[in-house]
């Protein structure tokens, strides 16, 4: 809360611009998040590497591994940059990077332009994951308005959403009149702008500049420690998933589209629908979470993108996108309340740390699905990929929301499956010394 007992006057006066300053980030960071999922030539992005590059089905699988296994390297140095050197400075470091990725895409024309640019975009997803989330908890939290963060997350990731997929709409119309190479250079723009309103935003006092000056575990006895209670690893198992299974629809939907014969101008307005979903689908998350929880929503999101995959391989037809909007929806759902979750777990010194690592696991999880998806459409077929990807994906989100459920039912005063912290119940504190020894595993 922002006021302290035993403040005085003067700490009041100097209060009343800062959170003037604070209130402002709260109409900034969503416009920043938007900014960010501004790629205007996101929507054509595998048609300008299959028709302007000339990159075959496995090479552009092999691209996206590249830029997996980049920024598996740099996730969790960039979250542990972001607890020291701050949010804000972070984020216009992630701004930078993605402006030099597609500038250098604007003019690339090999297989290896299409590396350097996939580095310097890997750089600025690392410095991004996390921070963005991060920075929006700690403003509301010290604002006193944490048990508002389920609901501004949804709207953030809304708007964001949103903003997508009217840009995957204009990279369409720009791919159609103009050329691929044009949509993708002019994305530049909205990353150039998203730079300039991160200078102007307001590091959190709770940030990474308050860490406890009796702290005696370090950085690394933090992060141990952190990963050794049970509430925190658990919680990740099913979003890992989940996230895996979107995230390999991102680099196969284009080529569904093209197998089933949907025209070039369509390719914006079926990756807008595809974004529209998850914006629409996360003002549902807190409706989600207040009727069942984390783990049972979970549990038949899992079903249903399994479902959803089965549809996109079967069905040929352009009409296929529909099936590809009914898979975002667990993306729409499951993000604002596993992200809320898991701020409300943490404490600030290593939150963006930890959100770092969860997304290094997501990313080598990615890259292990992706080598055999690629593999399977090479040698067998696309729809066979689609299936094969479905029963994966949608069997591990399942089984161990199920199983998670189960522990957390069994044990009640462990449960992590129940309502968020608010102000009146802050986060808990990190394990002490005596408790980094091992990871306790859930009770059968």
């Amino acid at each position: 809360m922002l006021a302290e007992v035993g403040a005085g006057p003067a700490d009041d006066a100097a209060r009343g611009p800062r959170t003037r300053l604070l209130k402002r980030n709260l109409v900034l960071i969503p416009i920043v998040r938007a900014l960010n999922m501004c790629i205007i030539g996101q929507g054509v992005l595998n048609l300008f590497w299959e028709h302007t590059i000339g990159l075959d089905v496995q090479q552009m699988f092999y691209l996206q591994v590249l830029n997996s296994i980049a920024l598996s390297v740099m996730e969790v140095p960039s979250g542990y940059l972001s607890d020291t050197w701050g949010r804000r400075n972070t984020l216009c470091l992630a701004a930078a990077c993605k402006t030099i990725s597609f500038g250098v895409y604007g003019v690339a024309s090999s297989w290896l332009h299409c590396c350097v640019a996939e580095l310097f975009l890997a750089g600025g997803y690392a410095c991004w994951s996390g921070t963005a989330n991060s920075i929006l908890y700690e403003t509301q939290a010290e604002l006193g308005q944490r048990d508002q963060a389920l609901n501004r997350e949804s709207y953030a990731i809304f708007v964001s959403q949103g903003t997508e997929a009217l840009a995957a709409i204009a990279g369409g119309l720009v791919a159609s009149y103009v050329s691929l190479q044009a949509a993708v250079l002019v994305t530049v723009l909205p990353y150039a702008l998203c730079f300039v309103l991160c200078v102007l935003l307001m590091e959190p006092q709770e940030g990474p500049k308050q860490a406890q000056e009796d702290d005696t575990l370090g950085f690394m006895g933090r992060l141990r420690a952190t990963f050794a209670r049970r509430e925190v690893t658990q919680c990740m198992y099913p979003s890992l998933w989940l996230g895996a299974s979107t995230y390999l629809a991102v680099w196969v939907h284009q080529l569904l589209y093209e197998r089933n014969g949907l025209p070039l101008p369509l390719f914006g307005v079926a990756w807008g629908a595809l974004n529209m979903a998850v914006a629409v689908a996360s003002l549902l998350s807190p409706f989600f979470h207040r009727q069942f929880g984390l783990y049972r929503t979970q549990f038949g999101l899992g079903l249903w993108g399994m479902g959803c995959w089965m549809v996109m391989g079967w069905w040929w037809s352009p009409w296929a996108v529909i099936a590809g909007c009914a898979l975002n929806l667990q993306r729409g759902i499951n993000g604002p309340m596993f992200t809320t979750h898991l701020n409300h777990l943490l404490t600030t010194e290593q939150r963006a740390t930890i959100q770092s690592c969860y997304s290094l696991l997501f990313r080598l999880l990615f890259c292990l699905l992706a080598v055999g998806v690629g593999w399977i459409a090479k040698s067998a077929s696309l729809g066979t990929a689609c299936i094969t990807a479905g029963a994966v994906t949608g069997s591990a989100v399942s089984l161990t929301a199920l199983y998670l459920l189960r522990c957390s039912s069994t044990s009640p005063s462990e449960s992590t499956d129940g309502g968020l912290l608010t102000d009146e119940q802050p986060a808990p504190e990190a394990a002490s010394e005596e408790e980094m020894g091992a990871v306790p595993t859930p009770s059968p």
